[in-house]
């Protein structure tokens, strides 16, 4: 989704490696088989899902790849945040963000009805600088498609030079892997407050197949941060960027109900 510079504690998840492939590269036009994304806080469709170039800060980032992909490689970086707050999250997403709906995309869902809901994610993250891997998904009490959601969940896989969350929060386990979960108000430029939640895993990952997203749903019921009748919004799968990042690279994604 959509953000705004955000104020609050550095956060990103454990290193893992995940075994890369061929090269994502191209330019060309919007006919072209290819893409070369530079304008800021572009998204546009790629197959049943959209490609988001969402640097925020509006500082340089070019997104190359495929067109008709569920993929994506950051080719050029300005990110260079010298604060808490990070400066891109260029992500692949289904379902609907900031006024942008993926292509017969099967999301906006109640959380009571993600029993089936499952993602995977593949990743080249061979980049310097300092960055986290994994999922955002937003949560609201009304199916909304555009403007800030209530509660924002990540799940991180993957992180270079941030900080680790061992011994400082609770360690959790959910559908047999064992998490660390942060939680707290955050508040962006405009004002706007929404509950932020994070899930670090303990364990290095090379990346996920077929994770299940209810079980992660169910914790935040549990906490009293939603209800079985609030909305799942999107899934996105991209890269948290305070500083560096090219070379990273969604090399597959996928979401379904």
């Amino acid at each position: 989704m959509k953000r705004i510079k955000v104020i609050a504690p550095l956060v990103c998840a454990l290193a893992a490696a995940v075994v890369p492939g061929a090269a994502l590269a191209g330019q060309g036009g919007a006919r072209s088989s290819s893409f070369n994304e530079c304008r800021t806080d572009k998204a546009f469709p790629s197959g049943n899902y959209e490609v988001n170039n969402n640097n925020f800060v509006g500082k340089q980032e070019c997104l190359t790849g495929k067109r008709g992909a569920p993929a994506f490689r950051v080719n050029t970086s300005g990110a260079a945040s010298k604060t808490h707050g990070s400066d891109a999250f260029p992500n692949v997403f289904v379902g609907c963000s900031w006024g942008r709906c993926s292509p017969h995309s099967w999301l906006p869902k109640k959380a009571a009805a993600l029993g089936g809901a499952k993602t995977s994610f593949q990743a080249d993250e061979r980049a310097a600088g300092t960055w986290g891997a994994g999922y955002d998904m937003f949560f609201d009490s009304k199916p909304i498609r555009d403007g800030q959601a209530g509660v924002e969940m990540m799940i991180w896989l993957n992180s270079k030079n941030a900080y680790n969350p061992a011994g400082h929060w609770p360690l959790v386990t959910i559908d047999g892997t064992q998490w660390w979960v942060m939680n707290w108000e955050t508040t962006g430029a405009s004002g706007k407050h929404w509950r932020y939640v994070q899930f670090r895993r303990k364990t290095p990952a090379t990346g996920v197949k077929n994770l299940a997203v209810r079980p992660f749903a169910a914790y935040l019921q549990q906490q009293g941060w939603i209800t079985p009748d609030w909305y799942l919004l999107n899934i996105e799968a991209g890269f948290e960027i305070w500083s560096g990042g090219q070379g990273l690279a969604v090399r597959n994604f996928s979401a379904t109900p």
